[in-house]
């Protein structure tokens, strides 16, 4: 069995909520077989979109989680994961809320 390999998701971190996520890497799916990708455990919530070298998924989170493990699982090529590639960030929320940077 080929075994897919994981390289980049963007954005790599969101805030606390609901965040659509790319995924990038090769022989990651057929384009139909990717049946679940979790980010540190957590499930996301719908494949919105795949192939065989990107897929689209939209997490919810309602915690915050660090440098979590990106994990995909494909019919055809098994697990494909990336290690610390996401985070849900508290901070964030006040980024996006107030378009200010504050620390």
């Amino acid at each position: 069995m080929i075994v897919g390999v994981l390289s980049r998701c963007t954005p790599s971190a969101s805030p606390i909520g609901t965040a659509i996520v790319t995924i990038f890497g090769s022989n990651i799916g057929s384009g139909s077989d990717i049946y679940n990708v979790t980010f540190g455990g957590i499930a996301a919530s719908q494949i919105i979109s795949q192939n065989s070298s990107v897929v689209v998924v939209s997490v919810t989170s309602l915690t915050a989680v660090a440098n979590a493990n990106i994990a995909v699982y494909s019919v055809s090529y098994g697990t494909s994961s990336l290690s610390s590639a996401f985070s849900f960030l508290v901070g964030m929320r006040y980024l996006q809320a107030t378009h200010h940077c504050i620390r």
